[in-house]
């Protein structure tokens, strides 16, 4: 019973006329934007929250004393090839708590962002540099009959692609008009969801006319 009773006493002691932090360690964020985290803490009065650092935005930056929870969001894709880290401050009657957020260094970019052919056509190499582990990269693309992928599933949208060159076939474009087609490299995060790294276009010319 002592114990029980000192444990709680600490407990209120922290939150009167401060901060105290419910989750201890955030989750940490994919490289990509707009991936959010919860940071849940009971304040003693008033407070204000913050991000020390750009790619990283809170929401939102005031409330009253009780329970809270802040959402964290990074608006920035980590392009440094680097693991990242930002503090979020949240302050309350002039007593302050830190809580480190964490932002992964996976990455693939490829070394051309445009590709850019005449009506005749032709074949395409797509060189790419990535991190990503074998078997977790994977390309979208829109399944057309004019360009394709050497090898690629049918009836496939995403699949995995773990080399570091991919064989594309441009048709001959019978038309005037120019046409264009996307690919993008990314990963799936825990639910399921694709996560865009990085992307490039094929963009072909119309025939022209006498």
């Amino acid at each position: 019973m002592v114990l029980i009773a000192t444990l709680l006493i600490g407990c209120i002691t922290d939150e009167v006329g401060g901060v105290y932090l419910i989750t201890k360690d955030a989750d940490t964020l994919h490289a990509v934007a707009d991936q959010k985290t919860d940071i849940m803490f009971n304040a003693g009065g008033e407070w204000t929250a913050k991000a020390l650092d750009n790619w990283l935005v809170v929401s939102p930056e005031t409330g009253n004393g009780g329970r809270n929870i802040i959402t964290v969001r990074s608006t920035k894709q980590n392009c440094t090839k680097q693991l990242r880290k930002a503090q979020v401050i949240i302050t309350s009657d002039g007593k302050s708590k830190t809580i480190e957020v964490v932002q992964r260094d996976d990455y693939a970019f490829f070394d051309t962002n445009e590709y850019v052919l005449n009506a005749d056509g032709g074949e395409i190499n797509m060189p790419f540099t990535t991190n990503v582990e074998k078997g977790k990269l994977y390309i979208a693309y829109y399944k057309l009959n004019w360009c394709f992928i050497a090898d690629a599933e049918d009836k496939t949208r995403t699949e995995e692609w773990s080399g570091s060159v991919k064989h594309i076939t441009v048709m001959p474009n019978e038309t005037t008009e120019a046409r264009s087609t996307k690919f993008t490299l990314g990963i799936y995060d825990e639910k399921k969801n694709f996560m865009a790294l990085d992307s490039t276009w094929i963009r072909q010319e119309g025939i022209s006319t006498p």
